[in-house]
């Protein structure tokens, strides 16, 4: 069963919200994802819809597509700040520099691939060690300083940096595809519905359970 996608309000006393993707809480959430999908893109759109609110994204491996970025609009793109390092000294000039880029309207850290970099600059492991360190004290920081929802990603091979992340975030995502569309997986998000270009995919069993004596408006909480 198909329905098209509404806007995100609902009456208090009938009616639902069905979510397509889980939503951001304030704290660190660790997104778990193939390397090559574009769940940052449509998160952060989710995350910025319908409001004033800002991002900044810093940048590692080129994840910041901007054509993936560009299918949710020039609206999410005007209220997106993005910085590109390219080695790990880079970034962590990036994430130091950060707070002068943060404002009262940012809600949202974007940090993919947040250790590859310090994986591939051909560091001694006693100096990326420090380095990566110290950038992940500075994101917990900054974090903290100012209420913000981060969203990281870890590269899939395996390393000895993600133990210093994985040890401390809040929140987990899983996401990954299926023949319907994007699945995820969270904590307190049970996903009924999948997201299909500007329609959503869902099953007649869970319409049927959902119908009451009462009319039921339903808004599909999407971008």
């Amino acid at each position: 069963m198909q329905t098209e996608t509404g806007d995100r309000s609902r009456s208090e006393e009938q009616g639902v919200i069905v979510e397509t993707q889980p939503s951001l809480e304030k704290g660190i959430t660790l997104l778990d994802k193939p390397e090559d999908l574009p769940v940052f893109q449509a998160l952060v759109a989710s995350e910025l819809a319908g409001d004033s609110s800002q991002a900044l994204w810093l940048d590692a491996e080129n994840q910041s597509s901007t054509y993936a970025l560009a299918r949710h609009g020039e609206r999410l793109m005007e209220r997106l700040e993005i910085g590109k390092a390219f080695t790990a000294r880079q970034h962590h000039r990036l994430v130091e520099s950060a707070g002068q880029f943060i404002s009262e309207k940012t809600e949202l850290l974007v940090l993919p691939q947040i250790t590859s970099l310090y994986l591939d600059g051909g560091l001694k492991e006693w100096a990326r060690k420090d380095l990566f360190s110290d950038t992940w004290s500075q994101v917990e920081q900054l974090q903290e300083r100012h209420g913000l929802k981060v969203i990281i990603s870890l590269p899939s091979r395996p390393d000895d940096l993600r133990y210093l992340v994985t040890s401390s975030v809040d929140d987990r995502i899983e996401a990954e595809p299926t023949d319907q569309g994007l699945r995820y997986s969270a904590d307190d998000f049970n996903q009924l519905v999948y997201r299909r270009g500007r329609s959503v995919q869902t099953t007649f069993p869970y319409w049927k359970t959902q119908i009451t004596e009462q009319e039921v408006e339903v808004a599909v909480r999407s971008t």
